[in-house]
């Protein structure tokens, strides 16, 4: 073959190699677009009309009901290979919500608004699911989907589907307004590892008060991670220190709403032995005084003084003793 001939393929040969795996790579983040309205999944085509017709708290009453018929359905929810991104703000405070994914590297991609009610939403098609990570956000905050509580630890609230083989532990947010039963309590719930894996088992459940940031969720997965205590479900109830509810309003939210709750849709044990009541710092005594009163229910309580709970590693150092001996592993 002429030498020129075969420089000419070889240079066609690397320009196209170079387009399918070079930079400006033709990917599968380039092949997601987004879809016609007409191709959004008809669960949320059929809730569309009623919305529009709801003032503003009866549209909250309506999204919750349809999640709940939604059950165990992911969001986005999914037809063929169109993703429907659905997102509802509750506190009807947002004017715009944008949707960053890894199919749009670097790109915002504003949601579509269902005229003036708090719900957004936009279609793509997205041939390869499993690749997809994505979070809410408006202005420069994340926002947590209320639909979806699969989060990666930290902050940012980046979404996406968890391996069910998984051996880490897996953080959940919950955004209380869309839940009827939790008052508009806002939670933040570790799951021990492989919890979508073993089905068949049940967990003490970790009631933590007063304990701020998402930094508590790390020492205990460690643990759990590397097998030096019993997996357990944690749940933190973390509000403003000036708002925070004592006595009767304070027993009432744990006690009626956030523990029955828990225990219907997580695999929590239902064995008093297997509750823990946290208090920490300035909630210590609020927390002392409630258990006080239902030892029958709060049969297991840790309450830390507030002088200790300031230290900057207070957490991560009292934690890893006091769990070690509330959750030993038997070795057998």
């Amino acid at each position: 073959m002429h030498r020129s001939l075969r420089l000419l393929l070889l240079a066609l040969l690397v320009g196209i190699l170079g387009a399918s795996c070079g930079p400006g790579e033709l990917t599968y983040q380039d092949r997601a677009k987004p879809l016609e309205n007409e191709k959004m999944d008809s669960k949320l085509q059929e809730m569309l009309p009623l919305l529009e017709k709801k003032s503003p708290g009866d549209a909250d009453d309506l999204i919750r009901t349809w999640n709940d018929y939604l059950g165990d359905l992911p969001i986005p929810l999914r037809t063929g290979t169109a993703d429907t991104f659905v997102f509802y703000d509750f506190t009807h405070s947002l004017d715009r919500v944008v949707l960053e994914a890894s199919f749009a590297p670097g790109r915002r991609e504003p949601l579509v608004r269902v005229g003036s009610t708090g719900l957004f939403y936009r279609v793509y098609d997205v041939p390869k699911p499993e690749k997809l990570r994505y979070r809410y956000v408006s202005g420069k905050r994340a926002l947590a989907d209320p639909f979806n509580p699969d989060v990666e630890v930290g902050e940012e609230h980046w979404h996406s589907a968890l391996d069910p083989t998984s051996p880490d532990a897996s953080v959940q947010e919950v955004v209380g307004a869309s839940e009827a039963n939790l008052g508009g309590q806002d939670l933040r719930i570790l799951l021990p590892p492989n919890y979508r894996r073993n089905l068949g088992w049940t967990y003490p459940l970790v009631v933590i008060v007063g304990v701020t940031g998402d930094g508590w969720t790390q020492p205990l997965a460690k643990m759990m991670q590397g097998n030096t205590m019993v997996p357990v479900i944690a749940v933190s109830l973390d509000p403003a220190a000036s708002e925070f509810p004592a006595g009767a309003e304070l027993k009432r939210i744990l006690e009626d709403r956030l523990v029955p709750w828990m225990r219907l849709h997580y695999r929590a044990s239902a064995l008093p032995s297997d509750l823990l009541l946290v208090g920490w710092g300035t909630q210590a005594k609020a927390i002392q005084d409630l258990a006080a009163g239902r030892t029958e229910f709060w049969t297991k309580i840790w309450t830390v003084p507030e002088d200790q709970a300031k230290a900057p590693d207070a957490w991560n150092t009292l934690t890893a003793t006091t769990f070690h001996t509330l959750y030993p592993v038997v070795n057998p």
